[in-house]
């Protein structure tokens, strides 16, 4: 198992969020600038008048179709709704893995789980993971280098919040909890204080994350619709999130931040509540978290900057974490580490043109076993390959599953022996892909 371990934790909102005025419409020199930067061959927005502010919202176990603005009849997320209205959203994004520490430790360096894996092995130790932080440039860090302050609120996973190179923090993973649930004052004073220059905020309370304990104002939205126990609580929950969300939105808007922030929203991983809560045991569920199918890994990303990111467009380009992380970068006026094979979105946010890359590829290295209830926990993963039409599933074992996801959105029928050697050429770019990955360079570089 890699050294980044795949291990979860378990663990008030503050004021209603208030109207929000409609984003200004650019003026036509706005439009214009806008034309030219998708034309040229520079990044787009490298003319913006200044570096915005960066606000990192973080999802917590929440499967892709479970908002509103993704399709569902039930969830009610008027705040995510609306910040994808007035942003672009990539409804075909990614995390890096199907659990939290690694995706969040792809947030925070870019790096794929198999890279850093790779680059931690080479220091050796137990400590190599913090040792690997405390010197990688990290995008806290990078940020830093470049002016700004940052704040790390709520699930982060590894030590204190100083040791990824934030400027100050809410604490490690026994504090995590605390965001939202308890509190959400140490966020606005960190804003209050960093008005005048640009800051990066990382928000990422466990939200919703078990153990669903949504106070009795968001159960009360979903009474009386005949929903069963688990999916109650669990959209009670995401209610919660979305108003945390509206909150923090209004916040910044209170201090006239509006046009000069960037937010960003996305989920650490998915899940999915059909039989999650059987014997207590998450992993119980025939698919979501820590398996290797759709609703494991896949997110929307929304990005979020009035006058700058064009206004209720949707864009299906195929999006990773990575990505992410060097698009930040990119607004920052930022680099990423040259390790980092993230594309940056800004020329794709620009244009509404969909990014260049024709397939996605990650791993689990355990995924949990099923049938459920067969008290085997966790057992050897494998690695799948996502591009435009077909999802392929490959396990370490060698068994190998093959959905056409457009039409089987479920991947309820399995067509790998019907397309041999389609699944053929998929390994063979999986075994590449894995052996890129884990050619880790020399420690230090």
């Amino acid at each position: 198992m890699p050294t980044v371990e795949l291990r979860e934790h378990c663990g008030s909102r503050g004021a209603g969020a208030r109207p929000v005025p409609p984003p200004p419409r650019p003026g036509r020199r706005g439009l214009l600038l806008a034309l030219l930067l998708a034309s040229c061959a520079s990044p787009p927005f490298a003319q913006a008048p200044e570096r915005p502010n960066l606000v990192l919202i973080i999802g917590d176990d929440l499967g892709y179709t479970d908002y509103g603005f993704m399709g569902s009849p039930r969830v009610r997320t008027p705040h995510l709704d609306r910040l994808a209205r007035e942003g672009t959203v990539f409804p075909v994004g990614y995390s890096t893995a199907s659990v939290c520490r690694p995706a969040l430790f792809s947030l925070l360096t870019g790096l794929e789980p198999l890279q850093a894996a790779s680059r931690i092995e080479a220091i050796r130790g137990p400590w190599a993971p913090f040792v690997f932080l405390r010197s990688f440039p990290t995008l806290p860090r990078a940020l830093a280098d470049n002016g700004y302050a940052s704040f790390q609120a709520g699930k982060y996973w590894e030590a204190g919040p100083e040791l990824a190179g934030f400027s100050a923090g809410m604490g490690d993973i026994s504090q995590a909890h605390r965001l939202v649930r308890e509190t959400t004052e140490p966020v606005y004073e960190f804003i209050d204080a960093h008005r005048a220059k640009p800051f990066f905020l990382w928000f990422a309370p466990l939200l919703p994350h078990l153990p669903h304990d949504a106070p009795r104002e968001y159960l009360d939205l979903y009474g009386g619709e005949g929903l069963g126990a688990d999916e109650h609580v669990y959209y009670a929950a995401i209610s919660w999130l979305d108003d945390a969300v509206g909150d923090l939105v209004s916040f910044l808007d209170s201090r006239g931040l509006r046009e000069r922030t960037l937010i960003v929203y996305l989920a650490d991983n998915g899940w999915q509540v059909e039989g999650f809560n059987r014997e207590g045991r998450f992993w119980d569920g025939p698919r979501g978290k820590y398996t290797l199918y759709e609703i494991g890994f896949r997110t929307p990303v929304i990005f979020r900057w009035p006058g700058h990111v064009p206004a209720g467009q949707t864009n299906e380009s195929l999006v990773s974490f990575p990505d992410v992380v060097t698009t930040l970068l990119g607004f920052g006026g930022a680099r990423p580490d040259p390790g980092v094979g993230g594309i940056d979105l800004r020329r794709a946010l620009a244009s509404g043109r969909r990014s260049p890359r024709d397939a996605l590829i990650g791993t689990m290295p355990e995924v949990r076993l099923d049938p459920p209830g067969t008290g085997r926990g966790l057992g050897p993963g494998g690695a799948f390959l996502r591009d435009r039409r077909w999802r392929y599933v490959l396990y370490d074992d060698g068994s190998e599953e093959l959905y056409d996801i457009e039409r089987d959105p479920q991947e309820s029928r399995n067509l790998a022996a019907e397309h041999g050697d389609l699944c053929a050429d998929f390994r063979a770019r999986i075994d590449g892909w894995r052996a890129q990955m884990k050619a880790a360079p020399a420690p230090g570089a």
